[in-house]
């Protein structure tokens, strides 16, 4: 059973610091693909939450403060309670630790681009 929860994080500062994606590089997290899904997914490759699969959603900035707010849904709970998942607040902390990667990469990438391009 799939279900969309949202979450609010306050993300001051990240717990991994080193190298450009080193949550993807530490090789935490990898990125999958579903045939049967439009948008790739999330597997989470260590510790407790081994073999988890998840899929962000609507992710949004709360005005004025440091706050990320995201929706996500959990594919695969790995032999896992899945509304105890969703009540895990460390769990929701590493979700939202790998969106701030992903996001960071996505607007790297198109700074990169946008630089490139201006070189041509």
């Amino acid at each position: 059973m799939s279900e969309t929860k949202d979450v609010i994080l306050n993300h001051n500062k990240l717990f991994y610091k080193k190298g450009e994606n080193p949550l993807f590089d530490d090789g935490v997290y990898t990125i999958v693909e579903n045939p049967n899904e439009s948008d790739a997914a999330i597997r989470i490759n260590i510790d407790k939450y081994k073999g988890i699969v998840y899929q962000y959603g609507r992710v949004s900035f709360v005005e004025g403060e440091r706050e990320l707010q995201f929706e996500r849904t959990i594919r695969h709970p790995a032999g896992q309670d899945i509304d105890e998942l969703y009540k895990n607040m460390e769990l929701q902390g590493l979700m939202g630790d790998i969106l701030v990667e992903i996001i960071l990469n996505q607007i790297s990438n198109e700074q990169r681009n946008q630089t490139n391009e201006g070189d041509e």
